[in-house]
């Protein structure tokens, strides 16, 4: 499957970002991700089961939501998307495909987008990442 439009594979969700969303995560502080020699461009690490959620694609990069401008999280909120620290932001220069094992592989073509993974509730007030 190709797309410019939201995917999810297993527990995360690959969101584009509108101009507007754009022009206000330029506000935001992010820190890039290294690539890995051999496992590419890790979008979410398979803790249990050591398949993660990855391209090889040569033109992506990666970077982590340090901090969060206000207007970001409002424009994304209005799409009905939350955005933390932690969060991570992948730039898509050409069409990249996402991997994983146990699910269908996802081309995304170019743009930006805002990659989360899917949250569980353990307890009341308890909420952590899905581990994979």
């Amino acid at each position: 499957m190709t797309t410019n439009h939201t995917i999810r594979q297993g527990d995360v969700l690959c969101d584009p970002l509108s101009v507007t969303a754009l022009a206000a995560l330029a506000r935001c502080t992010t820190t890039a991700i290294d690539r890995d020699p051999e496992r590419g461009v890790i979008l979410a690490a398979g803790e249990r089961t050591g398949h993660h959620h990855r391209t090889h694609a040569a033109n992506v990069t990666l970077e982590r939501i340090e901090t969060v401008d206000a207007e970001f999280a409002a424009i994304m909120a209005r799409s009905g998307v939350t955005v933390a620290p932690g969060d991570q932001i992948l730039r898509v220069n050409e069409p990249a495909t996402v991997v994983h094992e146990e699910h269908a592989a996802h081309t995304l073509l170019p743009g930006v987008y805002l990659v989360t993974i899917a949250e569980e509730y353990v307890a009341p007030q308890v909420v952590r990442r899905v581990a994979d």
